[in-house]
């Protein structure tokens, strides 16, 4: 039985009809491929091969070809979205075509959209999402001096089971010192998340 050669990576002049984007050896098993075995197809960076083998019999390659499509660059990281935008990026380096891009915000945000992000041709759609916060400010209060939280009594202001997060800060200058306090309440619908 006879191998098989890996396809040859375009060239203009000496290889006009090689394939596009490929690597010069675009096998990862090398330059031939034993008869009943795969040619994993392997692209330049910033690509991705469609199909990802091709299956090698009597001296053929099928299918007889691939093609070598650009990957999507990840969204851009806006305000309160997670320096690694999307899931998959945390255990692979591309978002490769026909890939997604399941979006990742940080801690108390949550994404404006509900779909992952679709990558297609190089063209990632929607081409961007934003986070938003899962937490509404309900009331803040001010006091002189050091705050007295024992004092507060904590209530349910939607009366919907949700919880309330509160924050304090406190300041000293010289002659006065305050404090004050933030209570956030879990936006409505956020606990289903």
């Amino acid at each position: 039985h006879a191998e098989c050669r890996a396809l040859a990576a375009y060239e203009p002049y000496s290889r006009p009809k090689g394939i596009k984007q490929a690597k010069d050896i675009s096998c990862v098993e090398g330059i031939s491929v034993a008869h009943g075995s795969q040619c994993t197809t392997q692209c330049a960076p910033g690509f991705s091969a469609n199909p990802p083998m091709l299956g090698c019999a009597d001296g053929q390659l099928t299918p007889a070809s691939f093609e070598c499509i650009p990957n999507c660059e990840p969204p851009p990281i806006g305000e309160n979205v997670h320096q690694v935008p999307c899931m998959e990026l945390l255990t692979s380096s591309v978002l490769p075509n026909l890939g997604t891009c399941t979006p990742q915000c940080n801690l108390g945000f949550t994404p404006n959209i509900s779909d992952p992000l679709t990558c297609t041709a190089g063209v990632l759609s929607p081409p961007s999402f934003g986070c938003f916060s899962l937490f509404l400010e309900v009331d803040t209060f001010v006091s002189e001096g050091l705050f007295d939280a024992a004092a507060l009594r904590l209530a349910d202001p939607n009366q919907d089971g949700g919880f309330l997060l509160a924050t304090v800060s406190s300041s000293s200058e010289s002659s006065s010192s305050s404090s004050g306090l933030r209570l956030y309440s879990l936006l409505s619908g956020a606990a289903q998340a």
